[in-house]
């Protein structure tokens, strides 16, 4: 396994990466770059200038993008949390040899994506850790993680396939749109809408459109208080905001969804962790 060692704390993130036979010789950027690392390649440079990745047993000062790894080297990674994000600890429900299945809780990343490093399932977890499906940064819920990555690759396929049957709780803000229905199913295929500052909104469509993907869920209410309900969604697909956008053209917005009911301004203000 080339990710030999990994630590986290709330203060930050290390990781250790086994040069193998087949990347003698590669660039240490290069090398690092290739292990699913949640860095760009100039934002790997820049922690090889700061010292933040090492070639462990050589000089650090003298250690460029572009110095040749040798097999048999420990390369170590680290990054500091520097905005001091953090949070509940995930529960472990379940674990044996290959899986670990954790209450994730809100807030926390399913993996690291961009500029989001500390804070996250994979990251948080001892050991390597791999996603096999996720769950929004928002979201509660059991997480299921393969420890290996040929079992996560045969779960997520699993995933795909529709095999694994899933539920997830909610509480929406009723609007015009609500027909009054307690039961219903939504098959509006999606389509990805990029906006500024790198945020992404599913679009309905029809399927024919291209780009648009298949997209199934049903709708189950358990309580209708005011303007309010209570419910469950049972996604028949796995697609981005999946249950955030069919829940909304139903008239059945999420409560606190920062893109599907409260537009720009809430957006901005979870963005920058401020309240108003």
């Amino acid at each position: 396994m080339p990710l030999v060692e990994k630590t986290f704390t709330s203060d930050s993130y290390r990781a250790f990466l086994f040069v193998e036979k087949e990347c003698q010789g590669m660039r240490l950027d290069l090398f690092v770059g290739r292990h699913e690392m949640p860095f760009s390649r100039e934002k790997i440079k820049r922690k090889i200038a700061q010292g933040e990745i090492v070639i462990e047993g050589r000089s650090p000062g003298r250690q460029r993008p572009n110095t040749r790894v040798r097999a048999g080297e420990k390369i170590a990674i680290v990054s500091y949390n520097k905005k001091n994000i953090s949070g509940p600890s995930p529960r472990i429900v379940f674990e044996d040899e290959d899986i670990v299945v954790i209450s994730k809780p809100p807030f926390m990343l399913t993996h690291p994506t961009g500029r989001h490093l500390f804070y996250c399932a994979t990251t948080f977890l001892p050991g390597p850790t791999h996603s096999i499906h996720r769950l929004d940064r928002e979201t509660s819920g059991l997480l299921l993680l393969g420890k290996n990555a040929r079992v996560a690759r045969e779960l997520a396929g699993e995933f795909e396939r529709g095999a694994v049957k899933k539920s997830y709780f909610f509480v929406a803000k009723k609007n015009h749109h609500y027909c009054g229905q307690n039961s219903f199913r939504e098959c509006a295929a999606l389509i990805p809408c990029h906006l500024e500052h790198g945020r992404v909104r599913m679009v309905p469509t029809g399927p024919e459109v291209e780009g648009g993907k298949r997209a199934e869920t049903d709708f189950r209410l358990l309580a209708n208080i005011d303007t309010y309900v209570l419910g469950l969604a049972f996604p028949k697909t796995g697609r981005q905001h999946q249950i955030r956008v069919h829940a909304a053209i139903n008239g059945l917005p999420l409560l606190g969804d920062k893109l599907y009911l409260g537009g720009d301004d809430l957006f901005r203000r979870f963005q920058e962790d401020r309240a108003s």
